[in-house]
């Protein structure tokens, strides 16, 4: 799940530089640190070594990102 949330926040970079719009950057950096975030506090997928699910880790991120806005 990792490279598709990233994608959706390279899609936000893209289109605030694109459009000139610092709210669409803001949130492209808010998806990368909430990602980050999640991952450093230990929250990962068996495929990182650990137990949560696709749905779960999602879900842990978007908490993160919602702490962090």
């Amino acid at each position: 799940p990792i490279a598709m949330i990233l994608s959706s926040g390279m899609l936000l970079q893209w289109l605030g530089a694109r459009r000139d719009d610092a709210s669409l950057v803001k949130a492209a950096a808010l998806v990368e640190g909430g990602v980050e975030a999640t991952v450093r506090a230990g929250t990962m997928t068996p495929d990182m070594g650990g137990s949560t699910g696709t749905r779960e880790f999602g879900e842990a991120v978007a908490a993160t990102i919602k702490g962090q806005a």
